[in-house]
């Protein structure tokens, strides 16, 4: 175990990175999650943009917030049992998914939310996506947003088009209005938020790009992500983890389960040192 004030590699860390480098790109993926682990620690989720500004309405506003106040404490509690905890995420997407169809959620709205989200990648973050991008290596966002239009239109107006860039999150139907009508299948939540989810069924086109491919680097920052690496099958994973909240209880928890602990202040340059080993 290397350790720093900013930054602890596991053991294994080193060498888990040389397997993965001297492998072809063809057979890595990257799978991220968005809020907190591509952008900083301290900004508001676009679901929370949507009801702290009243977009749909001041009752929407009320009812989204009871709806957290009674469920997030239940979902973030550890003590409670984990199929428990994904029950309860699961009525309160399904409570609030409804509830944004019933006050009108349109397109306009989450462009509402997008122009005025006070947002930032990660600093070298655009270098990081920009690098896989050349090499052909997918980037998977693989995030329990509420909003999928969110991220895409936030990532169209910030980043150049990248061919290599996926994101899987949730996501309506909407109807010739640009009226949200429909919440698509599947719900994802970051309890369920897993390669599982990118089957053939759900997401073929993505599928087909990286079913085959067995080296992966995830990067994430709940520990509810670690079941992002269930149903993988791999040469080589490098988890790397983003700490957003030091505490000591904290760190030894992810010492038993990351290759890689980034504090949150750092940017994503010691991940982008391992990409530019490829050549």
């Amino acid at each position: 175990m290397i350790e720093s004030q900013n930054i602890i590699y596991s053991s294994n860390a080193a060498n888990i990175i040389q397997n993965i480098i001297s492998w072809w790109t063809s057979h890595l993926q990257v799978i991220a999650d968005f809020d907190k682990t591509l952008t900083y620690w301290n900004q508001q989720s676009a679901i929370a943009v949507l009801y702290n500004f009243d977009y749909l309405s001041k009752d929407y506003s009320k009812k989204a917030k009871e709806l957290e106040s009674f469920y997030l404490p239940k979902e973030e509690d550890s003590s409670i049992p984990y199929n428990e905890r994904k029950i309860l995420m699961n009525q309160r997407r399904t409570k609030h998914e409804q509830l944004l169809i019933e006050s009108w959620l349109s397109k306009k709205h989450i462009e509402n939310v997008v122009n005025s989200w006070i947002l930032c990648l990660r600093e070298w973050c655009h270098e990081f996506i920009d690098k896989l991008d050349s090499l052909w290596i997918p980037l998977i966002i693989l995030s329990a947003s509420w909003l999928w239009d969110s991220i895409a239109i936030y990532l169209q107006q910030h980043l150049e088009k990248k061919q290599w860039v996926y994101i899987i999150s949730n996501c309506y139907t909407f109807d010739e209005n640009w009226i949200a009508i429909k919440r698509n299948e599947p719900v994802i939540t970051s309890l369920n938020k897993n390669e599982t989810i990118i089957s053939k069924e759900n997401f073929p086109e993505i599928y087909d790009k990286i079913h085959w491919r067995d080296n992966i680097i995830l990067l994430w920052d709940k520990i509810e992500d670690l079941n992002m690496a269930d149903g993988i099958e791999t040469n080589n994973i490098l988890k790397i983890w983003f700490l957003n909240s030091r505490t000591e209880e904290k760190i030894q928890l992810y010492k038993q389960h990351y290759d890689i602990v980034i504090n949150w202040k750092l940017w994503m340059q010691e991940i982008q040192k391992i990409i530019n080993q490829f050549k």
